[in-house]
């Protein structure tokens, strides 16, 4: 033993009448103990470039050289040290970490609106905002509006800005819909959203009908309207043993023409028949085999009223139609 040395100690077997000679003893210098500790405490150290743990932590370290130590944690500065020890010398290290902070710019509208971070309550209007640099979520709410939520990690020495325009409900469950969807048949739906019009005809109008009058017609409820008729095709899917005809000495029973010759019966329970291929609940209520009424919150296919229909047909440009 020696003193800043470690004590060597080995076994061996002696022989009565033998000479033995031990090999040459290098003793090793001490360790000495380093204390680390921070605030907070979970803080990642790193001596010499390798990681050896969270705080608070006791470490032992050689004494014949220097050690680089690293301290690090999401959000704050990093702390750093280099230190020499001497032998059995027992060293403490104490690192306040500085929090790393960033700025963020939050306007809203309307300025009523509430914002919160992290689930606590900032106040109401636009907001110039300093936080740590680790995941933040802010959450902006209003009554009647749908509430905008986002995650946002700020950056040192940057001003990060958000904008946020809520929308009302009735907007937001707009903005939710598909604008196009597709049947279990490959038909293509568009979304269309109606406005007020004028519905029926003229006396002046070609075709007009004697019981025919001209009335302003309002509709408040958006719909998927099919971009072309059903066919021979896919409502002998249905009923498969359907004859459109002819006309004329013109066959309609091509497959890619439209269905002809169906009754209103008929077409009601294709509906209901392709709102079960599609999982949806069925618009019409069916009791042996007839239409007896139907439901009218149910999202299945159903068809066009005719006040969607005269809309839909004397309609053109941004409404959804192709």
């Amino acid at each position: 033993s020696l003193s800043g040395y470690k004590d060597h100690r080995e076994r061996f077997l002696s022989i009565a009448g033998d000479e033995l000679t031990l090999e040459k003893i290098e003793l090793a210098k001490a360790d000495v103990l380093l204390e680390v500790q921070s605030t907070p405490s979970g803080a990642s150290v790193i001596v010499n470039g390798q990681y050896s743990g969270q705080t608070p932590l006791n470490l032992e370290l050689r004494s014949d050289r220097k050690q680089a130590i690293k301290i690090i944690k999401t959000g704050y500065a990093q702390y750093q040290h280099s230190l020499s020890l001497k032998p059995n010398q027992t060293k403490k290290i104490y690192a306040k970490l500085a929090r790393n902070l960033g700025k963020v710019s939050i306007e809203v509208e309307p300025k009523s609106a509430m914002t919160l971070v992290n689930g606590q309550s900032i106040g109401q209007g636009d907001h110039d905002i300093t936080l740590p640099t680790q995941p933040q979520i802010i959450r902006i709410k209003h009554e009647g509006y749908a509430s905008f939520s986002k995650s946002i990690t700020p950056k040192l020495g940057i001003t990060q800005s958000i904008k946020v325009r809520l929308l009302t409900n009735q907007e937001a469950r707009l903005a939710a819909m598909t604008p196009v969807t597709s049947t279990h048949l490959g038909q293509n739906l568009v979304l269309l959203q109606p406005f007020a019009f004028q519905m029926g005809a003229s006396r002046r109008e070609p075709g007009r009908r004697a019981n025919e009058t001209l009335r302003q017609v309002t509709m408040n409820r958006l719909f998927y309207l099919s971009t072309k008729e059903v066919t021979n095709q896919e409502f002998r899917q249905f009923a498969a043993g359907h004859d459109s005809g002819q006309y004329e000495e013109e066959t309609l029973n091509e497959e890619d023409m439209p269905v002809a010759r169906v009754s209103w019966q008929e077409a009601a329970l294709f509906c209901n028949w392709l709102s079960e291929k599609n999982n949806l609940p069925p618009f019409y209520k069916i009791e042996l085999g007839k239409v007896t009424g139907y439901s009218p919150n149910a999202t299945g296919y159903r068809l066009p009223t005719e006040a969607e229909w005269a809309w839909a047909a004397r309609t053109q440009g941004a409404t959804g139609l192709p």
